[in-house]
């Protein structure tokens, strides 16, 4: 199975640089798309796409979830806060990257409040600190509620 996603990994990369490629024509008048000077076009998402992409990025480099989304997971009754699990990418071999409470998560790169166990497939493990640690699995778009105690369809801040 690796194998295969691997070769099919490699494949979709060699089209998509063969695509993306300048002709010899065209080497030297326009820079590679995404790049300065070239609108910020990419051959998926619009100039302000991916210039909010960017910043996403920029902002997760510098430590976590914005402002915003500090108060949304922080908002949970007792000080705990609402778990939720927006998208994870299972690569095996141990790496892997969950996107939960507005934090880009690695296993060597963890957030406050909780820890992300181990990743399968599309399943997530998730223990809590503190006084009353919780323990529990979530998929993508499943939220554990602090709260309750429980888990429900949907991203609930």
């Amino acid at each position: 199975m690796t194998t295969k996603r691997s070769a099919l990994c490699r494949a979709l990369l060699a089209a998509a640089v063969s695509v993306a490629a300048p002709g010899p024509a065209h080497a030297q008048q326009s820079p590679p798309p995404g790049e300065p000077g070239a609108g910020g076009r990419t051959l998926l998402f619009s100039a302000e796409e991916a210039a909010a992409i960017r910043r996403a990025l920029a902002g997760q480099s510098e430590g976590g979830a914005s402002a915003d989304m500090e108060k949304a997971v922080s908002a949970g009754k007792g000080g705990a806060a609402n778990i939720f699990v927006s998208a994870l990418v299972d690569l095996g071999n141990g790496q892997w990257t969950v996107w939960a409470n507005g934090y880009r998560i690695s296993p060597d790169h963890q957030p406050p409040g909780f820890r992300v166990i181990s990743v399968k497939e599309n399943d997530v493990e998730i223990v809590t600190l503190g006084d009353e640690p919780a323990r529990f699995h979530l998929r993508p778009f499943q939220t554990w509620r602090a709260a309750r105690h429980d888990i429900v369809e949907g991203i609930v801040p």
